[in-house]
């Protein structure tokens, strides 16, 4: 969503504590005013109160992140709607332009690499593990 490991670990490293939410988890009903819904028809409005506490209650940032203003725009209502109901954690709203550079490397990895071979892997920036035909796929070569 934010374009790179790096921009991650950047916002990461500012606010560990974040949930992010975007055009997609939004149009799906993937988040926490959805779940507190569902649980409540489920369990009833105080469990479900007590589940989505004790799953979001270390939360302090809910971020909003779009790949252009025209999203931002289009999802700011929604958005807000859910930072209403995550206000009972104090998470703090705010929006973060992203970018799809991220996926569309690795759209063009996936293309390249079976088009130009393995010796194309290695000319792959650390972002992704490729791994060849037939090879182990090890721990190690996703850590660090």
């Amino acid at each position: 969503l934010l374009g790179s490991r790096e921009a991650y670990l950047r916002e990461f490293r500012a606010e560990p504590a974040t949930y992010y939410l975007s055009k997609g988890w939004l149009d799906s009903g993937s988040h926490p005013l959805s779940e507190y819904h569902e649980y409540a028809e489920k369990y009833g409005a105080e469990d479900a109160e007590w589940i989505l506490d004790e799953q979001y209650q270390n939360y302090q940032r809910l971020a909003l992140v779009a790949h252009s203003s025209a999203d931002l725009e289009a999802y700011r209502s929604a958005a807000q709607e859910v930072a209403e109901f995550c206000a009972r954690w104090d998470m703090e709203y705010q929006e973060i332009l992203g970018s799809d550079d991220y996926l569309r490397r690795l759209v063009e990895t996936a293309v390249d690499v079976p088009k130009k071979g393995m010796a194309a892997a290695e000319q792959v920036s650390s972002e992704f593990v490729v791994v060849a035909p037939g090879d182990e796929i090890r721990q190690d070569a996703f850590i660090g």
